[in-house]
């Protein structure tokens, strides 16, 4: 399967730049395209254009934006120190691997042979885990023993 990777907001910035260095050391600088930041209805137009989200932190609280692609139906790669790893291996929403880039390929490949049914399972359980109710209902399980 041949995949190109899309990287929005980091085209101008220092790590951009360092993401654009690697990506041509490794041979692979064809198949990345580089977008500026966008929001609103241009960033929801941008994860409808894609098949699938990848957040490889290295040290990643929970990431949003993951969360976000979960409810529009995309599958999410991320690597294990991400902290919405465990809610997508939990639910069978994509994959997780280590920061490996052997184990990020493997995943990529795994999560572009999900079909059309399996991404609306994904969204159908992301729209249970991340709506208002249950956020709220899991904020005050957490804080009632404090």
């Amino acid at each position: 399967v041949r995949v190109s990777l899309i990287i929005l907001g980091a085209e101008d910035t220092p790590y951009g730049s360092e993401l654009k260095m690697l990506a041509v050391r490794l041979g692979v600088s064809d198949a990345v395209e580089w977008r500026p930041f966008v929001s609103g209805p241009e960033l929801i137009d941008e994860f409808f254009r894609a098949d699938g989200y990848i957040s490889m932190g290295r040290d990643e609280n929970f990431c949003i934006a993951a969360a976000e692609a979960l409810c529009l139906g995309m599958p999410v790669v991320c690597s294990d120190t991400v902290g919405i790893g465990e809610v997508v291996d939990r639910y069978e929403m994509g994959q997780v691997c280590s920061l490996n880039p052997m184990d990020a390929a493997v995943a990529v490949q795994a999560v572009m042979k999900l079909n059309q049914s399996n991404r609306q399972q994904i969204k159908e359980q992301a729209r249970r885990l991340f709506n208002k109710k249950s956020i709220a209902e899991k904020f005050l399980e957490e804080v009632s023993g404090i």
